[in-house]
């Protein structure tokens, strides 16, 4: 054999070996795969609540904030507030309840959004009474392909979504995100 071709069957075993080093396999047990949103919003964590897809639709003058809240707890628990930088309103209708196993958000905008001016992303702060604090940068989404057809503004609390009736693919803690928000 000369030295070429002990060379190229060299980089061919290893590129072998570690081809499947890269994550090309499917394990159920990949923790990163498990909790790593496939989303373009804004996703956070504090004990057993989680922030999904959390993202700002542009409107005429307002933003309307979309946000997915997903608690895995055995207690429910309550978005007191969401703030922003300086300059920026946000108006939540009211508190808004995330009960123990559930998920809320996913019917349409959680609140109104008014004082961003020249940004792409907002800083953002939503503060829950039981888990505490989740510090996000919010993206703006244009009115465009997927968000097209989105509401533009909040008409009131979300309300929640019912638990689910039979085990499914899950996302952190066993709630399942819906297929509906881009």
């Amino acid at each position: 054999m000369t030295r070429r071709t002990s060379v190229v069957a060299a980089l061919l075993t290893v590129t072998a070996v570690t081809a499947g080093c890269t994550g090309l396999t499917y394990d159920s047990e990949d923790v990163t795969r498990i909790h790593a949103p496939q989303n373009d919003g804004a996703n956070a964590s504090v004990r057993t609540m989680h922030l999904r897809n959390a993202f700002l639709l542009a409107g005429e003058r307002d933003l309307a904030l979309y946000a997915i809240l997903v608690n895995d707890g055995n207690r429910s628990d309550i978005l007191e507030r969401v703030t922003a930088g300086q300059g920026v309103r946000v108006r939540l209708p009211t508190p808004v309840d995330v009960p123990a196993k559930r998920l809320v958000g996913a019917e349409g905008p959680i609140a109104t959004v008014t004082g961003v001016t020249g940004s792409r992303w907002v800083p953002m702060t939503f503060t829950l009474k039981r888990a505490g604090e989740m510090r996000v940068m919010v993206p703006i989404k244009e009115r465009t392909g997927l968000y097209a057809t989105l509401s533009p503004s909040a008409p009131g609390s979300p309300t929640p979504a019912p638990a689910p009736t039979s085990p499914a693919p899950s996302a952190p803690g066993g709630a399942t995100p819906p297929t509906r928000t881009p």
